[in-house]
C-alpha cells in the first residue's frame, strides 16, 4: 500500500492549529500502551488514534477507561498509528505484524478494532487488506475520503461504480478501494455484520457517514447529539462497547 491518506491541506492545516502529531517513524513497530481488563487475554479491542493523537493521548483521553466502563473484561490495545504510518503505507503492515497478529497468536477469541476520524479509516484500510478476519470493526465519526463521497451522493453507492482499479492500493485509490469494499457488503452481509458505526449529529462528517448508514446492520448504527470531540467519544464508546459486551457468545 503505498501513501495513503495524502491530504495536504488537512495536514497544514492542523499543523497550522499547532495540533500535529506527525511522531513516530513508520520503519519503527507501531507504539501501544496495553490496559488489562477483568479477563485478561480473552479479548481484545484495538484503538487507532485520530489524526492528531498517539498511543499515549488515547489513554491520557481516558479511552481505555471508557471501553472498560462498558466492556470491564476486554484487554485494551492503544494504538500509535500516527500519521507518517499512513504517509508510507505502514500502517497496515504494522496492524499485523506488531498489534492483531501477535493477539491472534495469544488465543484471543475475540479481536476487535476501533477507531475514530483517521482512525476509522485505519480500520476499513485493515478490513480491506484482512476481509473478515476481525471479530468485528468499530467505526467512531470516520473519516470516509473526500473525491468519491460527490460520486456516491449523485448516483447512490447501488449504482455507483469505481471504475477500472489496480489490485494495488495506493494513495491515488484508498478511497475507491475502500468504498468497494463497502459496496461489496450487500453480497457479503456477514462481513457487515461485524461492523459498528457510531457518529454524533453535529459531528463535522455526519453528512459523510450518513452515506455509509445505510450499510450498516439495523442497531448497530449509534448516532446521538454530539461533535467531533471526546466529549462525545467517549461516553459513545462506552456504550458501544456495553452494547458488544452483552451480546450472546456461541
Amino acid at each position: 500500500m503505498k501513501h495513503p491518506l495524502p491530504s495536504l491541506t488537512l495536514a497544514l492545516t492542523l499543523c497550522g492549529m499547532g495540533a500535529c502529531s506527525f511522531i513516530g517513524s513508520p520503519k519503527d513497530p507501531v507504539p501501544t500502551v496495553k490496559v488489562a481488563g477483568t479477563e485478561p487475554g480473552r479479548a481484545l479491542v484495538v484503538v487507532l488514534p485520530g489524526f492528531i493523537y498517539d498511543a499515549d493521548d488515547l489513554r491520557d483521553e481516558g479511552v481505555a477507561d471508557a471501553v472498560h466502563r462498558g466492556w470491564p473484561g476486554a484487554d485494551v490495545m492503544l494504538v500509535g498509528a500516527t500519521f507518517p504510518y499512513y504517509r508510507t503505507g505502514q500502517l497496515v503492515p504494522q496492524l499485523e505484524k506488531n498489534v492483531i497478529g501477535p493477539a491472534r497468536a495469544q488465543g484471543y477469541r475475540e479481536i476487535w478494532l476501533a477507531g475514530g476520524s483517521m482512525g476509522g479509516m485505519g480500520v476499513l484500510l485493515y478490513e480491506w487488506a484482512h476481509p473478515g478476519e476481525l471479530t468485528g470493526i468499530v467505526l467512531m465519526s470516520p473519516f470516509l475520503g473526500d473525491d468519491v463521497l460527490d460520486e456516491i451522493r449523485e448516483v447512490g453507492l447501488a449504482d455507483w461504480q469505481p471504475g477500472d482499479l489496480a489490485p494495488q492500493m495506493d494513495g491515488d485509490n484508498y478511497e475507491r478501494h475502500v468504498w468497494n469494499m463497502i459496496k461489496g457488503w450487500r453480497t457479503h452481509p456477514e462481513l457487515a455484520r461485524r461492523a459498528w458505526l457510531v457518529c454524533g449529529t453535529e459531528d463535522r462528517l455526519f453528512e459523510d457517514v450518513q452515506l455509509l448508514a445505510p450499510e450498516i446492520p439495523p442497531g448497530q448504527y449509534l448516532a446521538s447529539p454530539g461533535g467531533h470531540n471526546w466529549a462525545f467519544w467517549l461516553p459513545a464508546a462506552e456504550d458501544t462497547f456495553r452494547r458488544i459486551a452483552s451480546r450472546p457468545r456461541d
